[in-house]
């Protein structure tokens, strides 16, 4: 029994935290070693002790489900709601995937960028007569006349 509720609870911490132990402790509101501590007791009533934590961080999950392990893991009413959060979080994963495919783009840009203007080029272009009177440009882009 300790041992099902164990994987439950593990399980729980997979979905919503990625396996990361500290993360779903911040979640719930206990502090990781506390976490730590319960989920490598022998004592059942310490696995007992996180349930109402769990269920007050994610009440979406069925109560009947985390302690006895029948039923549904989430309560039937958010099962849907849950399902669509699902697909919405994929989606934004993928979004975020597209994201640092363009991020690394621009800065492959930007570095091309910046090459081309670091490139030696004559310190002052003259302009012909005609075309802002006869004046140079320098690099400073101060004009100078010729006159």
């Amino acid at each position: 029994m300790q041992n099902e509720l164990l994987i439950r609870i593990q399980q729980i911490i997979e979905e919503k935290c990625g396996k990361s132990e500290a993360a779903f402790a911040k979640k719930i509101g206990v502090g990781q070693s506390r976490l730590n501590r319960n989920l490598k007791s022998d004592d059942y009533k310490q696995l007992m002790g996180l349930t109402g934590w769990i269920l007050s961080a994610y009440p979406e999950i069925s109560r009947e489900w985390l302690l006895t392990g029948a039923g549904e893991t989430y309560r039937p009413e958010d099962a849907e709601l849950v399902a669509g959060l699902e697909l919405k979080i994929e989606h934004l994963r993928e979004l975020l995937a597209g994201k640092d495919e363009i991020i690394a783009s621009q800065k492959e840009t930007i570095a091309a960028q910046k090459q081309m203007f670091r490139a030696p080029g004559p310190s002052v272009e003259t302009i012909p007569k005609g075309a802002a009177g006869g004046a140079t440009v320098a690099p400073s882009s101060r004009l100078k006349t010729d006159r």
